[in-house]
């Protein structure tokens, strides 16, 4: 049996690779597919289910760090009250969080498993913060109290490379690209509707905040009192009637290992603050 020759293979991989790439809808398509399977397999998990109380949440990648999984949920929640809780997370990829309020599978699911909470991380509908750092790779590896000083001004490291725990060098000019990109353009979203899930099912809404290390929540408190954002977070308020709760402290670094994302330290103190808030709200 002959097979192609490699240079065959190379040509079909980079045609491949072009249209992938250079056709939106395509990936649109892709990533619709994934989002939706993951969707799927999760409620399946969770088609039986006796619990008196049934929370979801619906979180991005920083969610999904930060907050543990349903079967340390449950057992954390036991200690807190006397009722059998089960909790469901839904993570949805950061590229795909303003289409959450249009995808019909998740509604459907939702409506379905018929939750007395949904809960919704504050990025899905007011601030994203960290989509305005153009590299993934830069997110991921940077040392946090080297970009901490650059952001407040106060370091000194500008006319060298800098070295994170990982030996990949970041160059200070990426860090300063990506302070501009945080401090001089928009990180509100502005399309928020939460009318497909109020006539969907009747869970009550809680917006819940995911903090981030030091500067970062700074930068954050600053948006909120933009106009923008006092529009949108009122317009929401007034469709929906949310619970918000946000996280009364900011995050030392050490509770992170990348500028957004939870490690295990931060998310046991952040699981344990959101559970006695959600306790606290059921027994109201």
């Amino acid at each position: 049996m002959k097979y192609p020759h490699p240079r065959v293979w190379g040509v079909v991989i980079m045609v491949f690779s072009a249209l992938f790439f250079s056709n939106l809808q395509f990936r649109e398509v892709i990533r619709e597919h994934i989002i939706n399977g993951r969707i799927k397999y999760i409620f399946d998990s969770y088609a039986k289910s006796d619990a008196e109380v049934k929370v979801v949440f619906l979180c991005s990648s920083h969610g999904k760090d930060a907050i543990s999984d349903g079967p340390v949920l449950n057992q954390k929640m036991k200690k807190l009250d006397s009722i059998s809780y089960e909790f469901v997370k839904v993570p949805i990829p950061g590229a795909a969080l303003e289409d959450f309020t249009t995808n019909q599978l998740l509604i459907d699911r939702l409506a379905d498993y018929n939750p007395d909470y949904l809960l919704i991380q504050e990025s899905y509908l007011f601030i994203d913060l960290i989509k305005n750092i153009n590299s993934f790779s830069l997110r991921k590896t940077i040392s946090f109290q080297n970009i901490k000083e650059i952001l407040d001004g106060s370091g000194s490291i500008m006319e060298q490379g800098i070295q994170n725990k990982n030996t990949r060098s970041i160059h200070p000019d990426s860090l300063m690209r990506t302070s501009n990109f945080l401090v001089k353009r928009s990180n509100i979203r502005s399309s928020s509707s939460l009318k497909p899930f109020r006539t969907a099912f009747d869970a009550k809404l809680i917006v819940f905040e995911i903090p981030l290390p030091a500067y970062f929540e700074t930068l954050k408190d600053s948006i909120r009192q933009t106009n923008q954002y006092k529009e949108i977070f009122t317009r929401v308020k007034r469709q929906t009637d949310f619970t918000y709760v946000a996280y009364p402290n900011s995050h030392p670094f050490s509770h992170y290992f990348d500028v957004s994302h939870m490690n295990d330290i931060g998310e046991q103190v952040y699981t344990d603050w959101l559970l006695k808030r959600i306790s606290g709200i059921h027994n109201e």
